[in-house]
């Protein structure tokens, strides 16, 4: 795995927490190149999959964050600034919560 150098200290944890994810997928891919995304669109989906199966055990405090920074924002982009954490790792986050039903407003896109 490849990490753009200039990413936060959060946002190489979080690819970090994705590289437990996708060993535990049991993916045959042999390379994977992670940069911030350009846009919501942008978004990988793989990523936030890989991250959604170990976040909760790396990091019980982002999940604790963000669950805080949605109530009463109900908006990806305000909890991403408020929380810094990467867009994927917010999707992810948000996406168990909303699973086990411990959010509100609608759901992550």
């Amino acid at each position: 795995m490849a990490v753009q150098p200039t990413l936060s200290a959060n946002a190489r944890r979080a690819r970090e927490i994705e590289l437990c994810g996708l060993g535990r997928l049991l993916l045959k891919r042999n390379e994977r190149y992670c940069t911030w995304p350009g846009s919501w669109e942008d978004i990988d989906g793989l990523s936030v999959r890989a991250q959604k199966i170990c976040v909760e055990e790396m990091e019980p405090e982002w999940v604790t964050r963000v669950k805080g920074e949605w109530e009463g924002r109900y908006d990806e982009a305000s909890v991403v600034f408020w929380s810094e954490l990467p867009p994927e790792t917010v999707r992810a986050i948000l996406e168990i919560l909303w699973e086990r039903g411990e959010i509100s407003g609608r759901p992550p896109e």
